[in-house]
C-alpha cells in the first residue's frame, strides 16, 4: 500500500511537469478561448534566398492570456503572423482578434503586441511591433521583410537575381496615451515633444540638457522613461 502511494505521487507530480511544458494548436485549431489559432497556408517554395522570419526556428514563447502555457513560437516578418508549432504538420497562426495579446519570448526576452498604425502609404494597419518599453506611452519597432521577384540576367554581363527576401531598415514608431493608433517617431524634436503637449516644454529641456539623439535606442528609452514619470 505505501508503495501504491508512492506511485501515485510520483505520476500525479509527473502528470503536473508535464501541463507547464510546451503546449502545441491542437488539430482543431481553437485551443485556448475565443479560437487563439488559425490556420495559414505552409510556405512551399525553397528556391528563396534569404528569410520571412525574424528567426527561423521556433522558440519558446508566453502568450499574455495563457500565461501558464509555453508555445513554440517564430515571428514570420513578412506575412506578419506570430506561427505556432503544432504537432499534426499544419501551420498555424496566432488570431490577431485582441490588440492587448502581449508575445514574450523566453530567452531574448523580446515582447510583441499588436497596434493600429499609419503606414507609408498614409493607410491604417494593424500589425506587430517590438515594444521597447512598457507604459502608458511606448516606443515601438516595426521590423520588416519584403519579397524580390527573380531578376534574369538580360545580356549576360548584368548579374541574375534569385528570389529573395530582403530585410529592411526598422523604424520607430510612438504609441502615446491619447491616440488609438500608433505613430512614425517623428526625427524633429519639436514635433516628437508636441506629441505630447501638457508637457512639451518639459520634454524639449530633458532633450537638451541630456543630448537626446532621437535616433538612438537607448536615448528613445531615457526619453520615453521620463514622459512617462511625469
Amino acid at each position: 500500500m505505501k508503495i501504491l502511494k508512492i506511485t501515485l505521487i510520483f505520476l500525479f507530480s509527473l502528470s503536473l511537469s508535464n501541463a507547464q511544458s510546451i503546449a502545441f494548436a491542437d488539430g482543431n485549431a481553437t485551443y485556448g478561448r475565443e479560437n487563439s489559432f488559425i490556420t495559414i497556408d505552409a510556405d512551399t517554395r525553397y528556391d528563396v534566398e534569404g528569410s520571412k522570419y525574424l528567426a527561423d526556428a521556433f522558440m519558446p514563447a508566453v502568450v499574455s492570456t495563457m500565461p501558464d502555457k509555453l508555445f513554440n513560437i517564430k515571428y514570420n516578418i513578412f506575412s506578419g503572423e506570430m506561427e505556432v508549432q503544432s504537432t499534426n504538420n499544419k501551420a498555424y497562426a496566432l488570431n490577431k482578434y485582441r490588440k492587448d495579446i502581449v508575445i514574450t519570448f523566453i530567452d531574448s526576452k523580446a515582447t510583441y503586441q499588436l497596434f493600429d498604425y499609419i503606414n507609408s502609404d498614409n493607410m491604417m494597419q494593424l500589425g506587430y511591433f517590438l515594444l521597447l518599453n512598457r507604459g502608458e506611452n511606448k516606443i515601438l519597432i516595426k521590423e520588416k521583410i519584403i519579397f524580390l521577384e527573380e531578376k534574369p540576367s538580360k545580356t549576360g554581363y548584368d548579374e541574375h537575381r534569385p528570389p529573395q527576401y530582403k530585410r529592411l531598415d526598422d523604424k520607430y514608431y510612438v504609441k502615446t496615451s491619447g491616440s488609438s493608433n500608433a505613430l512614425e517617431l517623428p526625427k524633429n524634436k519639436n514635433k516628437f515633444a508636441e506629441l505630447f503637449p501638457k508637457n512639451k516644454s518639459d520634454i524639449l529641456s530633458f532633450i537638451k540638457s541630456n543630448k537626446i539623439k532621437l535616433n538612438k535606442e537607448d536615448d528613445l528609452k531615457k526619453i520615453i522613461k521620463y514622459i512617462n514619470s511625469l
